[in-house]
């Protein structure tokens, strides 16, 4: 079956259209968003409480049991689906080919794609030797995407887990508590998308920083140099994964990075890696940079602004 791929980093940073493309193998079969909340229960009864959930002893013992069940591409799957109505989720393995049966019949590698197991990914590759992807997205690409999908994030998803408090989470913990009791706080009291995504996405790249420190053999990819050079990119990509690049994998990555009609899934990948640029105000930017430079410069220099 082979060693689990793990493609994370954090929301919105594109790491489903590396999964996507990562998926075309037909080595590996798919597994969507495990720790992601809203999917309700798994089949072992356990339910994702936190967004960016960790791992302690605490729970560790229910996590390996529901991602067992995941890695086996066990039927109690299909059943956990269907129960949490994840008829999307359904649907995608449908049109890829990639049923659960089918890839525990032809004992797949498990491949799977979750931005929210980013504060779990050192677990997962310690419990399960995984190979770990990590997606890097430029600050100013990640905060313009969330305004306009106009998601916020409530804080006290991980000022409620000590563990990431006084472990990776340590050097942020006063400004992440601070941000949690504004909007804890009585109505009125709010803090902007814009600044709720600055601090995301500095407080995460912190960790991805200190991972790329402590997995030096972890793949940590700019999302940038990938859109602009795709086709390399992977077929290195899948060497190192030790998947075939074959001729149709790169035929059906050329369908998705230089389609000949663009829809929401396909787009021109090099358009894709300063996309952002157009969309901003110069001022939104310069805000990005300041609020984000202290970790932001350990991934983009000035060229990159």
């Amino acid at each position: 079956m082979g060693k689990p791929i793990l493609i994370s980093g954090i929301h919105r940073s594109g790491s489903p259209w590396l999964g996507e493309m990562i998926s075309l193998s037909p080595q590996v079969g798919y597994v969507h968003e495990y720790f992601n909340q809203s999917h309700g229960k798994g089949v072992c009864g356990y339910d994702i409480p936190y967004w960016y959930n960790a791992v302690t002893e605490a729970n560790e013992d229910q996590v390996r049991r529901h991602f067992d069940h995941f890695l086996r591409f066990g039927s109690q799957t299909l059943l956990s689906d269907l129960r949490n109505g994840k008829l999307k989720k359904i649907g995608v393995q449908f049109r890829r080919g990639q049923f659960d049966l089918y890839s525990a019949v032809r004992r797949h590698r498990a491949l799977i794609k979750d931005p929210l197991a980013l504060l779990a990914a050192d677990w997962i590759a310690d419990a399960y030797a995984a190979q770990v992807i990590i997606t890097v997205r430029h600050p100013a690409a990640f905060v313009d995407r969330i305004i306009r999908k106009n998601w916020t994030f409530d804080f006290r998803d991980l000022t409620s887990q000590p563990a990431l408090l006084e472990g990776k989470l340590s050097r942020y913990a006063e400004e992440l508590e601070h941000a949690a009791s504004i909007q804890g706080a009585a109505a009125g009291a709010e803090m902007g998308i814009e600044e709720q995504a600055i601090l995301l996405w500095k407080v995460l790249h912190d960790v991805i920083i200190s991972y790329r420190e402590q997995y030096p053999e972890w793949l940590i990819l700019r999302h940038e140099d990938i859109s602009r050079n795709p086709f390399a990119h992977f077929k290195d990509l899948y060497g190192k994964l030790g998947l075939e690049f074959s001729a149709d994998v790169r035929t059906s990555i050329a369908g998705f990075v230089n389609p000949i009609k663009e829809t929401a899934g396909k787009r021109k990948s090099v358009d894709n890696a300063k996309r952002w640029a157009t969309k901003i105000s110069p001022e939104m930017a310069d805000r990005i940079r300041k609020g984000t430079e202290e970790v932001a410069s350990g991934f983009y220099n000035n060229q990159d602004w």
